[in-house]
């Protein structure tokens, strides 16, 4: 129970301010791009 009420009151809000502050899966659209594809690396 403890533990639920330290991620509610602790992890959450971090990653809530986080997400506000940053982009980490750079999500934002780039208008000189051509293409967004990424191409695999062949193994």
């Amino acid at each position: 129970m403890l533990g639920l009420l330290l991620y509610y009151l602790f992890v959450v809000p971090v990653g809530l301010i986080l997400r506000l502050v940053r982009d980490p899966l750079r999500r934002r659209p780039d208008p000189s791009a051509e293409s967004y594809w990424i191409t695999a690396a062949r193994s």
